[in-house]
């Protein structure tokens, strides 16, 4: 979700639909903002925190997948960072893993 608001302002809201925060990255100005939001029985592990992104490894009995979601800057110099990001933490992950987002230019 591209925020564009601290979560602090969000967050009455989102309790009350019975949704908790898993993990959170802050937006600066335009650039980030990732909420991790649970409202299932699914057991969700923060695996890492980014300015860019935020990876969760998410199961369910015997299921386990990983998930990063990134909102990548279109600088340059931030995206390459993203990209040597993804990689290092490729190396850590060994199951299913799947990254969704946006701005994730080559």
């Amino acid at each position: 979700m591209e925020t564009h608001c601290p979560f602090s302002k969000a967050s009455l809201f989102w309790n009350r639909l019975g949704y908790e925060i898993c993990a959170l990255s802050e937006a600066s100005g335009h650039l980030g903002g990732i909420w991790v939001l649970k409202g299932c029985d699914y057991d969700i592990t923060v695996i890492d925190v980014y300015f860019q992104a935020v990876t969760i490894c998410i199961k369910k009995a015997d299921c386990m997948w990983f998930c990063s979601t990134i909102y990548g800057s279109p600088q340059l110099v931030n995206c390459e960072k993203l990209w040597s990001y993804l990689i290092s933490i490729r190396e850590d992950i060994l199951s299913p893993w799947v990254i969704k987002g946006g701005h994730l230019y080559s």
